[in-house]
């Protein structure tokens, strides 16, 4: 936050996140395992101008970049392994104001 004069103020945010997940299963001698991902950055910029007492001028400008990651699924039964489909990232922007 900051307070350029008495009439102009201005919000800043940097958020981050990551969440993985592993997800494993059994049943008998047969083995399941599975993880996802997430991944978020999220920059804004919110800016107030007040010239008078009654009006308010409201503007800003927000980044959001996000990665969600299926990893392989991975199945095990006795002593053989077979991963299944590549990690493939799907990525997606958000730009506005």
């Amino acid at each position: 936050n900051h307070l350029f004069g008495s009439q102009l103020f201005a919000n800043t945010s940097a958020i981050v996140n990551k969440y993985n997940l592993g997800l494993g299963s059994t049943q008998g001698n047969f083995y399941a395992l599975l993880y996802t991902g997430i991944d978020d950055v999220n920059l804004k910029t919110d800016i107030t101008y007040i010239p008078n007492t009654h009006h308010n001028v409201k503007m800003g400008v927000s980044y959001f970049y996000h990665v969600l990651t299926a990893a392989p699924n991975t199945h095990q039964r006795q002593a053989i392994q077979v991963s299944l489909l590549p990690i493939i990232p799907s990525i997606a922007y958000n730009f506005k104001f």
